[in-house]
């Protein structure tokens, strides 16, 4: 069973080789960084040099991860399989449940609370028309979660239409949301890390396990 399940994954990881190649690249670099630099090194980093364009980039950038997006996928599977379009909501409310459950077993300050309480809190550039959160449900981000989740179910579920580019853009669109909530102050990188490894893996054991077996059949034709 378990030798089964790894070949399954090594023919998945190969079938979409530039989403996972990018993702797995991102997740060593977030990696590296975390092991050689101290917590909230990387709001810092973007703190120190923040600017206009990248500051409305990175606040549209988060929306990514929004609900937004799960409407949009709804409306492209509708001409892909109604089983998939129905899987949508329910993989939305999957990562909802989980983000909840792992953010109050862990209970992790946000970067707001955390410098506050490290008094380091005036050495950041807030952003105007960005809300600084000061609760301990930081880890993991949920929006980092719920865009790595979204963009693997639906490269999964279109099924190599759009070919290497859309893996790329889904890829890059994950990332983005990611990379917003450390720049918007929102989540640390370990937030984000976790955030994007089970929100991929919640991603494809959805389409596998749930929305392949649910009973509904055909697609919209024009």
């Amino acid at each position: 069973m378990i030798r089964s399940n790894f070949r399954q994954l090594l023919a998945v990881l190969r079938s979409f080789p530039v989403f996972f190649g990018i993702n797995l690249l991102f997740l060593l670099l977030a990696a590296g960084f975390l092991l050689l630099n101290e917590k909230g090194a990387m709001i810092l980093y973007f703190n120190s040099g923040r600017e206009e364009f990248w500051n409305a980039f990175f606040m549209y950038g988060t929306m990514l991860g929004e609900a937004y997006m799960y409407i949009l996928g709804m409306i492209v599977l509708l001409f892909v399989s109604y089983r998939m379009v129905l899987a949508i909501p329910l993989l939305g409310l999957m990562v909802t449940l989980a983000s909840f459950v792992l953010k109050k077993v862990f209970s992790h300050p946000r970067p707001g609370a955390y410098f506050t309480e490290m008094g380091r809190f005036e050495e950041l550039s807030l952003i105007a028309g960005v809300k600084m959160y000061m609760g301990s449900n930081s880890f993991p981000s949920g929006h980092t979660m719920s865009a790595f989740a979204l963009f693997t179910f639906l490269m999964l579920a279109l099924e190599k239409r759009g070919g290497l580019w859309l893996e790329f853009i889904f890829a890059a669109m994950a990332i983005i949301v990611g990379i917003s909530r450390i720049y918007l102050m929102h989540h640390f990188l370990e937030d984000v890390f976790l955030g994007a490894i089970v929100g991929m893996l919640i991603g494809g054991v959805w389409y596998y396990r749930v929305a392949k077996k649910l009973p509904v059949e055909g697609r919209l034709r024009l």
